[in-house]
């Protein structure tokens, strides 16, 4: 059987213990330990921050301090690495203690076999990258989901309240995190989907919002949809809004709606601008009856010139210089 490599700190004021130790460890068939000793507190202290091992098992007595303490002191050095309190008693309160300050697990001594050890060591060395490499992955599609130029909220299907949302969304409308999770999003926002055809020439809105919750409007599907939101805030927002549902088995299924939700309000305003400059420049051609052969020619003019004639306060200049084929 192959036997892993292990580098330990072991840190107890009795060296008496540390040979103990030693002798139990040369008992297990799985491991084999290279093992460095601390006799107390200030040398276990110096030992974390300038090397670094694949376990520390510490003793709770370590003179008027103690190895939670100790722990408590390098949390940051300790925050990713496997720590096993012993103890000389077997003591509830000192297990909930070690448990608190971020230990991986407690073992009396006289519960140290080679067994019982060896179980301990692996189980707290997986255990502990096993929860890094979760935590990376939190970290990451936390950093991948504020990175989105978009605002995503995530939505129990079943409460139908807000258990998650990036830090774009809470910008959008102004909220606090606070503000938001564990509420329904009816409550914290009002959706009002433009109607297709009137939207394209008056820009007319009708409200449309659903009984419960609007991302379960059966006119969104998995398309996108133009909406216009008002907060609770009075934060009127235009946006592009789509909306999917995931599940995710953990025990049993659940299943979530995720809501994106793309701001396009500036994008808005500036076709509204396009709209009213193309108007105003019609009727200005309509006065100095100007005449053209086609209206493909006229919009490839309006724009090309759209810019300028924006920021044009006379016209006639601009008309007058105007060429029509």
């Amino acid at each position: 059987m192959i036997r892993q490599e292990i580098k330990i700190l072991f840190v107890d004021d009795h060296y008496d213990e540390f040979v103990i130790f030693k002798e139990i460890l040369a008992e297990t068939e799985t491991i084999s330990p290279e093992i460095d000793w601390a006799k107390n507190y200030d040398t276990a202290s110096e030992k974390i921050l300038n090397e670094n091992y694949d376990i520390y098992i510490i003793d709770y007595l370590l003179g008027i301090e103690s190895g939670i303490d100790l722990l408590i002191q390098n949390k940051t050095k300790l925050k990713n690495k496997p720590v096993i309190i012993i103890t000389g008693q077997d003591n509830r309160e000192v297990d909930l203690l070690a448990m608190e300050a971020g230990a991986t697990d407690y073992i009396p001594k006289e519960q140290m076999t080679p067994v019982t050890l060896e179980r301990s060591i692996r189980y707290a060395i997986n255990n502990k990258r096993l929860d890094k490499e979760l935590r990376e992955q939190t970290e990451m599609k936390s950093l991948v989901l504020n990175l989105a130029y978009a605002g995503i909220c995530v939505i129990d299907n079943i409460e139908e309240t807000i258990i998650e949302a990036n830090d774009y969304f809470l910008y959008m409308f102004g909220f606090k995190r606070e503000e938001v999770f564990g509420q329904k999003l009816n409550n914290i926002v009002k959706f009002f989907m433009y109607d297709d055809i009137l939207y394209k020439t008056d820009k007319i809105k009708k409200e449309h919002i659903c009984p419960k919750d609007p991302t379960k409007c059966p006119c969104l599907g998995n398309r996108e949809i133009e909406v216009n939101i008002v907060t609770n805030k009075e934060i009127s927002i235009d946006c592009l809004m789509s909306c999917k549902s995931i599940e995710i088995k953990n025990g049993k299924t659940k299943i979530y709606r995720v809501l994106t939700l793309v701001d396009i309000t500036k994008q808005k305003e500036y076709q509204k601008k396009m709209l009213d400059s193309q108007e105003e420049l019609r009727s200005i051609i309509k006065k100095y009856g100007i005449k053209y052969k086609n209206d493909s020619v006229l919009m490839s003019l309006i724009n090309h010139e759209v810019n300028r004639l924006s920021k044009m306060k006379d016209f006639s200049n601009w008309i007058s210089s105007l060429k029509i084929y």
